[in-house]
C-alpha cells in the first residue's frame, strides 16, 4: 500500500470515528431518566382536581413504561416529581421554582387561573414548556409560547355559554352573575361580548366576592327585572347559596346556565329549582370520548376511584409530551416547545390534541351538559361556536 492511500484510509477511519462519537454524543443528550413535573394544588378545598391531573399523568407515565418507551432507540424512563402548590399564587410561584430547580423537562400545572398566572412568568423566565387545564385567556397570551392549554380556553367558553343560553331561551331577558376573580371576570368580559353579537338583552350584570355565600339582594333584584335566563359563573358553594335565595324570593321560573367550575356531583343531585341547568364545560366527561370506557376501568384499577376532572386530558397531555421527546430526540426546552407546536400527536383519549402556534388547541370541543336525575348529561359538544 503506497503512504498517500494509507495516509487515505487513516483519514477516512478517524472520520468513521469521529461520526460515531458524534452520533454517541447525540444519544447522550437523551438522559436515562426524564424528570416530569406536576406542581398542582394537592391539599385544600380542590386537592380532588389537582390529584386528579397527578393521577392522569401518573397513569400515561405507567403505561409508557409498560410499552418499553424509547428515544432515538434508547430505551428511557419518565419520573414524575409532584409539588403541592397549596392553591395559592406564592405556593404556584414556590413549587415552580422547586421544580425548575430540580430539572423537569416539563411541567404540568397548575389548577385556578388566577394561581397559574402567578407561576408562568417563572416557567417564561426559564423558557420551560407549562402545559395546564387552567382556562383564563391571559394564561396562554402572558407566557413567551411556552405554555400549552389541554382545553378550551375562557374565551370560547363564554362564546359557547351565550350562544346555547340564545338558543335555550330565545329572545328572554338575561343577567350575568360572576364571581369576581381572574376567572370570573375574564368570562364575563368574553361573555358580554359574545351576547351582544347574540343579540342577548343582558339587563343585569353583577359581581360577587368569592368567597360571599349572600345572594339575597341579588335575587331580589332578578326578580326585580323580571330575568328569565341567568347566566352563572360561579362555583358550587355560591350556587346553591344563590339558588337557596331565588327559591326563599319566589324567582325560580329560570333557564340557569354555569360555567366549568359548577359541574360537580353534588349541583347535579341538588334539588334545584330552576326550569332548566345547563353547564357549558371546556373539558368533556371521559364517558363521552369512544376510548374512555378503557382509560376508565385502567383508571379505576389503579386508583379504586373514577375520575373528577380532567385526568383523561392530563393522560393525552402525557403522550403529547412522549410524542415530542420521541420526535425531538431531545428534552431542550426550545426543540419540546417547537415540536408540541409542529405535530399531531399519538393520543389515546382525546384524539383530537393538537396546539396551535399560540399554545391553544386548535379543535377544542366544548360541552353542554343538563342536570338530569342526579347526573350531568351531555346534550351536544362542538370546537365551533
Amino acid at each position: 500500500m503506497s503512504k498517500a492511500n494509507h495516509l487515505a484510509r487513516r483519514h477516512l477511519l478517524a472520520l468513521a470515528a469521529a461520526a460515531s462519537l458524534g452520533l454517541a454524543g447525540c444519544g447522550s443528550d437523551i438522559p436515562d431518566t426524564i424528570k416530569i413535573g406536576v406542581g398542582t394544588t394537592l391539599s385544600g378545598p380542590s386537592a380532588n382536581r389537582g390529584t386528579d391531573i397527578l393521577n392522569g399523568v401518573k397513569l400515561a407515565v405507567a403505561e409508557l413504561d409498560r410499552q418499553g418507551y424509547k428515544v432515538d432507540g434508547k430505551a428511557v424512563k419518565f419520573e414524575i416529581v409532584q409539588i403541592d402548590d397549596k392553591g395559592t399564587a406564592d405556593g404556584a410561584k414556590a413549587a415552580a421554582q422547586q421544580l425548575i430547580d430540580q430539572g423537569v423537562a416539563v411541567v404540568f400545572g397548575h389548577l385556578a387561573s388566577d394561581v397559574t398566572l402567578a407561576a408562568v412568568p417563572v416557567y417564561q423566565a426559564k423558557g420551560l414548556p407549562l402545559v395546564t387545564t387552567s382556562s383564563a385567556k391571559e394564561i396562554t397570551t402572558q407566557g413567551g409560547g411556552n405554555v400549552f392549554r389541554l382545553v378550551a380556553s375562557d374565551a370560547a367558553q363564554a362564546r359557547a355559554l351565550a350562544n346555547y343560553g340564545n338558543n335555550a331561551a330565545p329572545g328572554t331577558r338575561a343577567a350575568v352573575i360572576n364571581e369576581d376573580s381572574v376567572y370570573g371576570r375574564g368570562v364575563l368580559d368574553d361573555l358580554v361580548a359574545a351576547a351582544s353579537g347574540a343579540k342577548l338583552d343582558l339587563v343585569v350584570r353583577d359581581k360577587v366576592d368569592p368567597k360571599s355565600r349572600d345572594f339575597v339582594a341579588i335575587a331580589q333584584k332578578l326578580k326585580a327585572d323580571k330575568v328569565s335566563l341567568l347566566f352563572a359563573v360561579l362555583r358550587e358553594p355560591q350556587l346553591l347559596a344563590l339558588a337557596d335565595a331565588l327559591k326563599a324570593a319566589g324567582h325560580t321560573d329560570l333557564t340557569v346556565v354555569l360555567s366549568n367550575p359548577a359541574k360537580t356531583d353534588k349541583v347535579a343531585a341538588a334539588d334545584l329549582p330552576f326550569k332548566a341547568t345547563y353547564v357549558v364545560s371546556s373539558a368533556l366527561d371521559v364517558r363521552d370520548f369512544p376510548q374512555g370506557t378503557k382509560f376508565l376501568a385502567e383508571f379505576r384499577k389503579a386508583y379504586n376511584s373514577d375520575p373528577v376532572w380532567a385526568a383523561h386530558y392530563a393522560y393525552d397531555g402525557m403522550f403529547t409530551v412522549a410524542d415530542a421527546i420521541r420526535r425531538a430526540k431531545s428534552v431542550k426546552s426550545e426543540d419540546l416547545i417547537k415540536t408540541l407546536k409542529s405535530i399531531d400527536p399519538v393520543t389515546w383519549v382525546t384524539q383530537t390534541m393538537r396546539f396551535g402556534p399560540d399554545g391553544e388547541q386548535t379543535n377544542a370541543a366544548i360541552g353542554v351538559y343538563q342536570a338530569t336525575r342526579g347526573a350531568w348529561v351531555l346534550k351536544m359538544s362542538s370546537a365551533v361556536w
